[in-house]
């Protein structure tokens, strides 16, 4: 039985009828293309609501209609529609038959119908599968394809026509298809195959890892027709997964290799996470005392309390690249440990608020107390310095007094000159240790400073009257160390 094929396009004008439909309505071929469909059929529908959004709705089949011929002559039909969905565009397909007077033929209409639609649903089905980003496979119960989708093919090296009438086989290698043959007994007693991490061949022998599952279709007296495959190249996942394992090696052994600790701070539930390095080095293995950071804040030193709220805050509303601190803790045996806090914000809301807190922490015990023993020991050659120019300084003077005693017994100008001169060099020599005594530095001392106090001390030797000889220094300030220092006064004592 002959039946009136109609499509229309998205503005429900008519871009194809067949002959029977022609010559059913009395129209030529060239009187109906590109005109609107009401001409020849209006369909009982609410007003205001689209030709294509009704038949999504009602999804038309078998619906009495009436046809209008030209001459202006209604005919009853059954009447099917459905939405056809291109590679380009979307039409709208009307199928009709005459109704007729005997069951029978009727039977027959609608057993058509029911051809149509399930031609259709498998039309949309190809139109979908071909162009979904997901690899879909039908075969028979022996392996057999029966279709294949694009994505499928092309991710195996094959063009689908190449893989049509090919054992599911042709992707596996030897030792896959002994593994699968246990696989596929547990398919067919349970009707699925569960999801699962696979290796499949390419057409040029390469191998690469899929995700794959899969369900039996079965027909209407539920026995086994089709195997269908779904399945997903995942080599891009599965090398960034093996990147990832080896970066997290890596940081690892830099971790273990540097005894650095990890914690994350969770602001909004106040959770505090620290990692093993962290709990050992802490002295709270198993221990869950720490695991908010209120409690981890009862461990930190009194005296320490306040530096912490201050980095902490001004941290989280700065938005600075990362925080430092250093930090007495009380461990879990006891003592008083050091630790190196680093850190950063890692997550915000849409508001800038800090969510959470990731960092490191690093113990520097044993570098706080060789930075303490530094310090003694600088101290010490501080005061030892220091001692040691004022002992010079004073063992000087007592030449220079003992010189002064033995001018005052003698009488001859000349030797006494001799001895003026010997006591002013000696005298260059313990300004320069006088000063490095009174300076911080014992290394240098400020050369004009020292000049002045020099040559003052050598016109007082001289009895030279300063109302009626100036001595004028133009001098940079810099400093000089010891030796320096000390030639330089030699020169201008002479």
């Amino acid at each position: 039985m002959e039946s009136v094929l109609i499509t229309t396009n998205t503005n429900n004008r008519i871009d194809f009828i067949n002959d029977y439909a022609l010559n059913l309505l009395g129209y030529r071929r060239e009187e109906i293309i590109a005109k609107p469909l009401d001409i020849i059929f209006i369909l009982n529908k609410p007003k205001n609501i689209s030709l294509e959004k009704f038949i999504k709705n009602e999804f038309i089949q078998e619906k009495r209609e009436f046809y209008r011929t030209k001459n202006n002559k209604n005919i009853p039909m059954l009447v099917s529609a459905f939405i056809l969905y291109g590679e380009k565009n979307k039409k709208v397909l009307f199928t009709a038959h005459k109704i007729l007077t005997t069951q029978h033929k009727i039977s027959k209409i609608k057993s058509s119908g029911r051809n149509l639609k399930k031609y259709q649903k498998l039309k949309l089905f190809k139109a979908i599968a071909d162009k979904i980003h997901y690899g879909i496979v039908v075969t028979n119960l022996t392996g057999r394809i029966k279709y294949v989708n694009p994505y499928y093919a092309n991710v195996h090296g094959y063009r689908q026509k190449e893989l049509l009438g090919e054992k599911m086989s042709v992707f596996h290698t030897n030792k896959q298809i002994k593994d699968y043959k246990e696989k596929y007994h547990i398919w067919f007693k349970t009707g699925y195959l569960r999801e699962d991490k696979i290796y499949h061949k390419r057409k040029d022998g390469t191998t690469f890892p899929m995700f794959m599952n899969g369900v039996i279709i079965k027909n209407k007296l539920a026995k086994p027709v089709y195997l269908a495959y779904f399945a997903i190249d995942i080599t891009e996942k599965v090398n960034t997964e093996n990147d990832l394992k080896k970066s997290g090696e890596w940081m690892d052994l830099a971790l273990k290799c540097g005894d650095l600790g990890i914690w994350n701070w969770n602001i909004k539930t106040d959770r505090i996470t620290f990692n093993d390095t962290s709990l050992k080095m802490l002295g709270y293995i198993g221990d869950k005392n720490i695991s908010y950071y209120t409690l981890w804040e009862n461990l930190v030193h009194p005296d320490d309390k306040g530096k912490l709220k201050q980095t902490i805050m001004r941290h989280l509303k700065s938005k600075k690249y990362f925080f430092s601190i250093e930090l007495r803790i009380h461990t879990g045996s006891g003592e008083w440990k050091w630790i190196l806090y680093r850190g950063k914000v890692m997550k915000r809301n849409s508001n800038g608020e800090a969510l959470s807190v990731s960092g490191t922490q690093l113990d520097i015990t044993e570098l706080k107390q060789t930075e303490e023993q530094l310090k003694a020991s600088l101290m010490e050659k501080d005061v030892l310095l220091r001692e040691l120019h004022h002992r010079v300084k004073n063992n000087l003077q007592l030449i220079i007094s003992m010189l002064n005693m033995q001018m005052r017994q003698i009488e001859n100008n000349e030797t006494k000159d001799i001895l003026i001169d010997l006591k002013n060099r000696i005298y260059s020599m313990a300004v320069v240790h006088e000063n490095l005594y009174e300076s911080d530095n014992f290394t240098k001392i400020n050369f004009t400073r020292y000049i002045k106090k020099l040559i003052t001390a050598i016109f007082s030797s001289y009895k030279i009257d300063q109302k009626r000889v100036e001595f004028n220094i133009k001098a940079d300030n810099i400093e000089l160390g010891i030796e320096e220092s000390i030639y330089s006064g030699l020169i201008i004592n002479e």
